[in-house]
């Protein structure tokens, strides 16, 4: 999920290239980066629905995580802080740059944020159970995916499970 949420910025570096490389040795790289991981997300997504796993999620809280975007857009922008990438060193900040993102994605939960998700119309938003609830069993929160507009306490979805803690709730 972390490497389908920054896509984007692979496609972007197979378009704009590196100096350092020829043209098409970053292409070769690049859009497979920026297109595997998205199939397999897609793939998830599919498999989800076709073993039909599925979980009732109890909404106790929900917050809007679209304040996350702009952290996601910065972390997309960060490795284009140069004009140009043409020598070794600038390369290795670069290389050095994306890693610390992925790991930042993934140890801060934010490898829900998908391009391809807001384009379909999807929100996010993180549900946390009633308090009287265990529904989720030790997971204290949990990111539901969806397109409805807003979360009312009470409300009970059916969502597929993506991943232990994210789920997306399919239009019907």
């Amino acid at each position: 999920m972390v490497l389908s949420s920054i896509a984007p910025l692979f496609f972007l570096w197979g378009i704009s290239g590196i100096d350092l490389f020829r043209w098409w040795c970053v292409a070769l790289v690049a859009f497979p980066l920026a297109i595997l991981p998205t199939i397999c997300l897609w793939a998830r997504e599919a498999i989800a629905v076709r073993d039909g796993d599925t979980a009732v999620l109890t909404i106790g809280t929900a917050e809007d995580r679209r304040g996350d975007i702009i952290a996601y857009l910065l972390a997309l922008l960060l490795p284009f802080y140069r004009d140009s990438i043409d020598s070794g060193r600038e390369f290795g900040a670069m290389v050095a740059a994306l890693i610390m993102i992925i790991i930042l994605f993934y140890r801060l939960n934010y490898h829900y944020i998908n391009l391809l998700f807001a384009i379909r119309g999807y929100r996010v938003f993180m549900v946390h159970p009633p308090l009287s609830d265990s529904d989720y069993g030790s997971v204290q929160s949990i990111t539901l995916i969806t397109q409805r507009g807003g979360l009312r306490p009470n409300d009970k979805i059916v969502a597929y499970r993506i991943s232990d803690t994210v789920y997306i709730e399919r239009a019907s």
